[in-house]
């Protein structure tokens, strides 16, 4: 993969986390739990490609992913207590 393709695939990563959050914004009748598990897998998968990553020109990539992926799980999780304690 040469500097280009990563730059896109990070960019990939950016607008695809970015409509994530915009959709969880929008969207109140998601069950929060289920957004949690599912962020939490992503991260868990991240963290799984981060471990198997061979190829150098990746290891920023996988890096980037696995940091975006326990930034939007954090972001979820607090969310949701946040919401569950107001209830």
């Amino acid at each position: 993969m040469n500097g280009r393709q990563l730059w896109t695939s990070i960019r990939d990563v950016l607008n695809r986390q970015l409509r994530l959050f915009e959709e969880e914004e929008e969207t109140d009748e998601l069950d929060n739990e289920d957004v949690v598990r599912e962020a939490h897998q992503e991260w868990v998968g991240a963290r799984n490609f981060f471990d198997n990553v061979t190829d150098p020109a990746l290891v920023d990539y996988a890096i980037y992913a696995m940091q975006a992926a326990e930034k939007r799980y954090m972001y979820l999780l607090k969310r949701a207590r946040d919401r569950d304690g107001d209830a």
